[in-house]
């Protein structure tokens, strides 16, 4: 079988945004590594991962963003959570699956090593121009007051389900 080009699964309909993502969980001592693109605006914090693509499953997807973002293969230690997030912008309103998962690394791997970081995006949509990620390690005691989107991902991370979690989350 011939596998069409990459269409990452997103889509806009009469003023509404669709995204299915699949995010990675990496925690270490007590603390969460989180990135922010320096081309979003308001700046805000989020947790590593990216959007799928058509036929790609979750387990792919999730392997190939954070190999594009931090040059690691990952170890999937299990499945925490999906989450349906209903939030909007100021010119639209947006529709965001999410699948999470709890991640690993070798204990030598360079991640653990700093305390924060900046590389550039392996996947960048504007060609001939990357964009920078920065990545720091948030502690997991006090990530409420993070700029941390989406917001219903906090109290994921400071109790980590022991099952599979779905949770809806629409923006007050």
């Amino acid at each position: 079988m011939t596998l069409p080009p990459r269409h990452m699964i997103t889509f806009s309909l009469d003023g509404a945004r669709f995204l299915y993502r699949v995010v990675g969980i990496i925690i270490h001592n007590e603390h969460v590594l989180c990135q922010r693109a320096d081309r979003v605006s308001p700046p805000h914090w989020f947790l590593p991962g990216g959007r799928a693509e058509l036929l790609e499953p979750a387990m792919t997807t999730l392997r190939r963003e954070i190999e594009e973002e931090l040059a690691l293969t990952p170890t999937v230690e299990r499945p925490l959570a999906l989450i349906e997030n209903f939030y909007s912008t100021p010119d639209r309103a947006i529709h965001e699956i999410g699948f999470y998962f709890l991640l690993s690394f070798p204990s030598d791997a360079y991640i653990y090593q700093r305390s924060s970081f900046v590389l550039r995006d392996g996947d960048s949509s504007q060609e001939g121009e990357a964009d920078l990620l920065y990545f720091d390690w948030l502690p997991l005691a006090d990530i409420e007051h993070a700029p941390l989107y989406p917001l219903v991902v906090c109290p994921l991370l400071r109790q980590l389900p022991e099952t599979f979690q779905h949770i809806v989350y629409q923006e007050k």
